[in-house]
């Protein structure tokens, strides 16, 4: 049987829009590390106040690294301590730094090829190299998926190594 590790009172934003889920998945990690935030105001500092579109890895490298003021006015600054990029080739994160994360409370944004997420549960074996993670539950941003499921195999795997993951990052609020 697998160890288990959860945030334990993740606060889900979902999307306003059907490509806004990068938006509702940075807001859902602002919101669960006590700083709740419109994914509107992501949204427009993006520059798409009046668009539905979907954001590029490097752009929600910028949103996770900016400095922000909270729905309740208090400022705070994000930064990312961990990533896995696909598409600018960063592989700095591992299956350790996943579980501690958790364990800390801090959810990680996470996305596939066509939709982000927040991990807020992992299953391990431990390992004498370290934790051997065999799935991870997200909450979904979309209106019409279950707020919470586990990803798929397909999803676990890097897109280096043929899956869908292509990027993952652990934010530190």
């Amino acid at each position: 049987m697998p160890m288990r590790v959860r945030v334990p009172h993740p606060q889900l934003v979902q999307q306003q829009c059907p490509e806004w889920c990068w938006a509702a998945s940075a807001a859902t990690i602002f919101g669960s590390s006590g700083h709740p935030t419109d994914q509107m105001k992501l949204v427009q500092a993006a520059g798409q106040a009046s668009a539905c579109n979907a954001a590029q890895t490097g752009f929600i490298t910028r949103i996770l690294n900016a400095n922000w003021t909270d729905d309740q006015g208090k400022q705070f600054t994000p930064r990312i301590e961990a990533v896995y990029d696909q598409a600018n080739g960063i592989t700095a994160i591992d299956n350790a730094f996943i579980v501690n994360e958790i364990l800390q409370d801090r959810p990680l944004l996470y996305a596939n090829t066509h939709h982000c997420m927040v991990i807020v549960e992992a299953y391990y074996f431990p390992a004498s190299t370290g934790p051997n993670v065999v799935n991870v539950g997200v909450l979904d941003p979309w209106t019409d998926a279950p707020s919470f499921h586990l990803l798929t195999p397909a999803e676990l795997v890097p897109a280096l190594k043929g899956g869908q993951m292509t990027y993952l990052a652990a934010v530190r609020v």
